[in-house]
């Protein structure tokens, strides 16, 4: 019975690694992984050891319904797009509940059919809200598809790249006033004396930072393009159907690994850093706020102790002196990045930055005086570092594609007002989330600094997903084109939300 539990967790940990060096991870996620999944198998192989001996039937049961529980929530993680490899990891780890009962079972006919169950179920739960394949729609509705035709057909008149880089709680300065006392934002002051263009009255469609940036992705048509995994390529985007169509590499980006889920096959790329890659991952952070962070078995805390460790500084960055104050990793490698346009094709790269500010926390009360002083404290801070941070994208962007399209906004606001009730303090949480700072280049091509027609603007406001598309519809050799199929769901009315 030892043996064949070894035969088969021996399997799924084999197969586990295969899918993992097939996705072309870095050396080290992958050398983590493995040294936490032979320790996963050791623990598997004795616990079913000690089980066949001692577990009684009512033990059996616990453990049977633990492990329904922990499956349950298993596949909930797959259904949220966790990564497919990052889910096998965890459903791994589930393994050894499941081990538990299939080798309680007495019955040999039946330990065999659990045992071969077990072992296709790793690879069978990671399928769950998977990509639908290369040049495919599948999950959208027919009148999307026949939407995507059309962004097919729009041929661009000029090809500049792209850049887009969105920053969480980047928010503008009449926000900062009414919601945080805080009278300059350094961040938009330095844009400004660098040339920048601040749009008064932004707001973003949607929000959270996936919905956010998918809804760019989307240009905020959220009635036709329902759903979530367009910012990576899980789905297909009026945005990147329309730019791949006229040739452009699309590059998608975040600064922390796999928040945005498992990529697609509708960009051509996902930055991230390589180091940190697992404890830094959606599924850790998620994971750390369970069980004093010993939550997915206590590999994240593993992960975190061996990842700074010298052997596993597998993949170095530049690092930069001047920059300790924000994450130096992902930022010079977006800085790297930008310094090499491609040669031979033009780009469209939208990169995130969580740090330097970030939001306030899940469980911030914005009635509690000393949560609100120390947020406040932090952001203002934090605002001065991202200051140097534009700066520095903002400049090496001019000196290396001094005739591109260029775009700082935020993806979202502070959300300090997350614990409120929205429909009964809603002016203070629209504002509070959807309310950012957007500044457009002043140097680089002109649909940069685009007019916006009026069928793009909204009442005395401007969304990220409404400026992307004006910015398209001045690219545009027909702009008629694009005026027939662009239409703006937002959420909100956000006329009625504006700053005084």
């Amino acid at each position: 019975m030892t043996a064949l539990a070894l035969a088969v967790f021996s399997s799924g940990f084999v197969l586990t690694l295969v899918l993992l060096i097939a996705e072309e991870n870095p050396p080290n996620f992958v050398f983590v992984i493995a040294l936490y999944l032979m320790a996963v198998v050791i623990v598997q192989v004795a616990l079913v050891a000690a089980l066949d001996r001692w577990m009684t039937k009512a033990g059996a049961l616990i453990v049977a319904i633990l492990a329904a529980m922990a499956t349950a929530f298993s596949l909930y993680l797959v259904h949220l797009n966790q990564p497919l490899t990052v889910s096998l990891l965890y459903t791994a780890g589930i393994g050894v509940g499941f081990g538990a009962v299939m080798f309680t079972t007495r019955d040999a006919a039946g330990r065999r059919l659990l045992a071969v169950g077990a072992l296709g179920a790793l690879p069978m739960l990671s399928l769950v809200g998977g990509d639908p394949g290369p040049g495919g729609a599948a999950g959208l509705p027919a009148a999307a598809v026949e939407k995507l035709k059309g962004y097919a057909g729009i041929q661009l008149k000029d090809r500049p790249n792209i850049y887009l880089i969105s920053f969480d709680a980047m928010i503008p300065l009449p926000a900062a006033k009414k919601l945080l006392q805080i009278e300059e934002l350094p961040y938009e002051d330095r844009l400004a004396d660098l040339g920048g263009i601040a749009q008064p009255s932004a707001f973003v469609t949607d929000t959270p930072s996936i919905q956010s940036l998918d809804a760019v992705m989307k240009l905020d048509d959220l009635q036709s393009f329902p759903s979530e995994g367009y910012f990576t390529g899980r789905l297909p985007s009026p945005v990147s159907t329309l730019l791949s169509a006229n040739g452009y590499w699309i590059e998608t980006g975040s600064s922390v690994p796999f928040y945005f889920g498992q990529v697609g096959s509708h960009i051509d790329d996902h930055l991230m850093i390589a180091k940190n890659l697992i404890s830094d991952s959606s599924l850790c952070k998620f994971a750390g706020e369970l069980a004093w962070g010993w939550g997915s078995f206590g590999f994240c805390r593993m992960a975190q102790f061996l990842e700074d460790k010298p052997i596993f500084d597998l993949a170095p960055v530049m690092e930069n002196p001047n920059a300790a104050y924000f994450d130096s990793a992902w930022h010079q490698k977006v800085l790297a990045r930008l310094r090499a346009p491609l040669a031979d094709q033009s780009q469209f790269l939208i990169y995130y930055y969580y740090y330097p500010i970030g939001h306030a926390p899940n469980d911030f009360d914005s009635d509690d005086p000393k949560q609100k002083a120390a947020y406040r404290d932090r952001f203002a801070i934090q605002a001065g570092k991202l200051a140097e941070v534009v700066e520095e994208l903002y400049i090496t962007i001019q000196q290396n594609d001094p005739n591109a399209v260029v775009m700082f906004f935020g993806d979202h606001g502070t959300k300090i007002s997350r614990t409120v009730n929205w429909r009964e303090e809603t002016e203070f949480w629209v504002q509070d989330h959807h309310a950012v700072h957007l500044t457009r280049a002043g140097f680089g091509h002109d649909c940069t600094r685009a007019s916006f027609p009026e069928k793009y603007q909204g009442q005395g406001y401007m969304t990220i997903g409404r400026t992307v598309a004006a910015t398209l519809r001045c690219l545009a050799s027909d702009p008629d084109s694009l005026d027939q199929l662009v239409e703006f769901s937002d959420k909100f009315d956000f006329s009625q939300y504006l700053f005084d």
